[in-house]
């Protein structure tokens, strides 16, 4: 029963953080002055609510459903940004406006991504569920990704030049 007790205390925390990180973001998206910026920011609220749909059926007992659930968009944060700036098109560096707002929502979401990470991660180490285990592995996967696509947003808003040297490198080797 304590187990029980513990593994429910840890979801609904885990549902805590995903519904203020949601909050976080649609708040953050509506201030941001960088459009690519405030349309990643408003992707990640979407998957935040998709998360907290997961955990309020893991604490419904229903962890196999949420375990159905477990479809990520992109296999990696990087193929996740160039989705987006396809989605935006190519920019030079004078038609980005980074503000020292912006960087900073950057850097808050990264350390709620990387505590989210955290804790999936110990929640996955404990619990004798193996399809809760297999969730919380997949959430933690998610909030890695998530660290990616703000840490690679964090980089092009505030040194787009070198952004746009080190991503598209092939446009300065001739290749694809």
């Amino acid at each position: 029963m304590g187990d029980d007790c513990a593994m429910s205390n840890i979801i609904e925390q885990a549902m805590k953080m995903e519904e203020e990180g949601r909050e976080f973001y649609l708040n953050a998206a509506g201030r941001v002055s960088n459009a690519l910026g405030k349309k990643m920011l408003e992707s990640l609220a979407d998957d935040e609510s998709g998360h907290y749909t997961q955990l309020e059926q893991m604490l419904r007992g229903e962890s196999e459903a949420a375990l159905g659930e477990c479809k990520p968009e992109f296999s990696s944060g990087a193929l996740r940004v160039r989705a987006m700036f396809k989605e935006f098109g190519v920019r030079t560096s004078d038609e980005i406006a980074a503000e020292t707002g912006d960087l900073e929502a950057l850097n808050i979401a990264m350390e709620m991504e990387r505590k989210g990470y955290d804790l999936y991660k110990d929640a996955a180490s404990n619990t004798a569920d193996t399809a809760a285990e297999k969730v919380f592995i997949f959430l933690a996967g998610e909030e890695e990704k998530h660290f990616e696509v703000l840490q690679n947003m964090h980089r092009y808003l505030s040194d787009p030049a070198n952004w746009f040297l080190e991503e598209e490198q092939g446009l300065l080797d001739g290749g694809d």
